[in-house]
């Protein structure tokens, strides 16, 4: 198996894991994009000594309340349930800190577990990543064993009329702003559009009305059935 396959079987989350496979894997899933797009179009053109580091960036550290962590995740897991077998729920809201009480808790996010921290300001999900070269899935940046993307992002993400939509409103590597010419194209893209490559994205946003980040919380809102 190639280093990429066994990357991205580490990171994806496990078949049944309804939120998982909608929200974090989305929001995790596109800092891994960006880092590898950044990765292939820019820092491969001999960037990498300038855009990278040889230690990793010190991410907020969450405190961590076992009862919290586990509570929240019988939430998750008792809405994608509701939604796996057809039966009516409240919308899920969840917070930044309990985002990262999640990702804490997950076995399926383990190797990001220390790489990613992420928070909710009004509208838009922040995050601060330091991934290890090694980890990006692309062959020209696993070479460089010992250097780190550190950085951060903002991203809007809705679901409206059964279109998912994620885009990046401002991103800084190394604590420099990306050029705007970069950050233009960026823009354009569609970050969520491989979330209908699979069958099960497709039927998963077929079950939701709409995702919406707001006054500092994520709100999933699950379709009614007639």
């Amino acid at each position: 198996m190639s280093a990429d396959a066994v990357y991205e079987e580490q990171v994806k989350p496990r078949r049944g894991c309804c939120f998982y496979g909608c929200v974090t894997s989305l929001i995790l899933g596109l800092l891994v994009v960006v880092g590898g797009y950044l990765g292939v179009r820019w820092f491969v053109n001999q960037q990498i000594v300038k855009y990278t580091d040889t230690q990793p960036m010190e991410l907020p550290q969450v405190q961590i309340d076992e009862a919290e962590a586990t509570a929240v995740r019988q939430r998750v897991d008792a809405f994608a349930k509701a939604l796996e077998e057809g039966r009516p729920a409240e919308p899920l809201v969840l917070d930044g800190r309990q985002l990262n009480l999640l990702l804490a808790a997950s076995k399926e996010w383990a190797p990001l577990r220390d790489h990613v921290y992420l928070d909710i300001e009004g509208d838009r999900i922040q995050g601060a990543v330091s991934l290890p070269l090694e980890n990006i899935p692309h062959p020209w940046l696993q070479k460089h064993k010992g250097r780190y993307l550190n950085g951060s992002i903002e991203l809007r993400v809705s679901l409206t009329n059964g279109v998912l939509v994620a885009t990046i409103e401002s991103l800084s590597v190394k604590g420099r702003k990306v050029p705007d010419a970069v950050l233009a194209e960026l823009r354009k893209q569609n970050l969520a559009r491989d979330f209908y490559a699979s069958q099960e994205g497709v039927q998963l946003v077929q079950k939701l009305e709409a995702i919406r980040v707001e006054d500092g919380r994520l709100t999933i809102v699950p379709r009614q059935r007639p």
